[in-house]
């Protein structure tokens, strides 16, 4: 059986516009989380921690780079829920939770 890759960014950048400039939230970050595996994000407020979640979930397209659930592009929330929610009635029900909160927050936005 193949070492299956549940997760992966590829040198993923993530870029915020603020007042006088711009942040650097997350820089360059690869990675694979293969299956089976089990792995923290640990750092201290503002590391970037969320934003990566949140990149790997399809809530926010990251300013560079690219990320992956079990294989396929991550390009948006609902193509991350669907994919989730294949892995069982329990999962299924949070994602379908998760995708309607996503769908009412982003109904007042453009294009949402």
């Amino acid at each position: 059986m193949p070492d299956l890759i549940r997760l992966e960014y590829r040198d993923v950048t993530m870029r915020f516009a603020q007042s006088g400039g711009t942040l650097t939230a997350v820089s360059g970050v690869s990675i694979a989380v293969h299956d089976g595996e089990v792995v923290s994000l640990i750092g201290p407020s503002g590391c970037g921690k969320s934003t990566l979640l949140n990149i790997g979930s399809g809530l926010t397209a990251p300013s560079e780079g690219q990320a992956f659930v079990d294989g396929e592009r991550v390009e948006g929330a609902e193509r991350a829920c669907r994919v989730h929610a294949a892995k069982g009635p329990a999962a299924a029900v949070a994602d379908r939770r998760r995708e309607r909160d996503v769908r009412r927050r982003n109904s007042g936005c453009a294009g949402g």
